[in-house]
């Protein structure tokens, strides 16, 4: 086997590459037709909104506020359509400290008639004048792209397995298989529960982090290939946290079982040099030490994960 520390250091001569087309092949979605006179549920439900607003405005300007419930009701129902978060009415939300779903699952009647009658005055007419634009729904579908980051997660695995012809099982009676992998995080727990209760493996780390589930395991003979798997871009917050805790991953040892830390993305490049005052200075010693500590788990990137799986299949009897 690849020595762990070794391979470590040779990743940080490996650096990650700043733009990495697994995110244009998982996070493009396209919401909008080329043509634009191709009508869509989703613009068809938008053209709905756009008339009960009109009618609201017309009904409140005559000072008859009878229709409001009803209009209120039906302007939630639209609303609620599949892609209608991306709507100017639903952003407009934001300007009074107010999400998506506390408008339509948490204000009273009378608070969302404040709402709308505050975005009749002060975006209604300004949309109009420049023909609510339908662009909005894409690009704000791209803006929210980083939300469905985890999918990518799942995605990048996925495709390096099949880059290694490494198939997938989805059944217990697979599990004898000498070559296999499986998602735990993404629905095969049920399986890795089977697994390593057959194959006598603790995972003690879900034990001290709330159950947590791996996000890949692989079998490459009586070998077993435990992963998890972050894609980190920039420090602080959530970040730090899941930075912590593939470093935590890393330092359980377990015989039979290759613990690895996948860390994907640009930020690995910032433990290539680190200032000693920076945080990743002590990270990137807290790596070391749980690698020396337990010399068949790994820290990698892409380029090292790639290693080792080259190195566990090259060395298959």
């Amino acid at each position: 086997m690849l020595k762990n520390i070794a391979l470590f250091n040779e990743c940080l001569e490996h650096p990650t590459k700043n733009i990495d087309p697994i995110a244009r092949e998982t996070l493009n979605k396209v919401v909008l037709p080329i043509d634009d006179t191709t009508p869509t549920e989703l613009l068809n439900k938008n053209a709905e909104l756009l008339e009960l607003l009109t009618s609201y405005n017309e009904y409140k300007q005559a000072g008859d506020s009878s229709h409001n419930t009803q209009i209120l009701a039906a302007i939630d129902a639209c609303l609620r359509f599949e892609g209608m978060n991306c709507c100017a009415l639903s952003q407009y939300f934001m300007v009074h400290d107010v999400t998506y779903e506390m408008y339509l699952n948490k204000l009273e009647k009378d608070e969302k008639e404040y709402i709308i009658d505050c975005y009749l005055k002060d975006r209604h007419q300004l949309y109009l004048n420049r023909n609510y634009s339908d662009i909005i729904f894409q690009v704000l579908t791209d803006n929210y792209s980083h939300k469905r980051k985890s999918v990518m997660g799942v995605e990048k695995l996925k495709k390096i397995c099949k880059e290694f012809d490494i198939p997938k099982i989805n059944d217990a009676n697979q599990i004898e298989n000498d070559l296999y992998y499986i998602l735990p995080d993404a629905g095969d727990n049920k399986l890795f529960d089977k697994i390593i209760e057959k194959n006598h493996i603790n995972f003690e780390f879900r034990e001290t982090h709330q159950g947590k589930m791996p996000d890949g395991l692989i079998k490459i003979d009586d070998i077993f290939v435990i992963v998890e798997h972050k894609i980190l871009k920039e420090s602080g917050g959530g970040q730090d946290k899941q930075m912590t805790e593939i470093i935590d991953f890393v330092g359980w040892g377990e015989r039979g079982v290759h613990y690895i830390s996948f860390m994907d993305g640009i930020f690995f490049n910032s433990l290539i040099n680190p200032s000693q005052k920076n945080k990743l200075y002590r990270d990137k010693e807290n790596i070391l030490a749980n690698l020396k500590k337990c010399p068949f788990n790994y820290f990698v990137n892409e380029y090292g994960f790639n290693q080792i799986l080259e190195d566990i299949l090259s060395n298959r009897t």
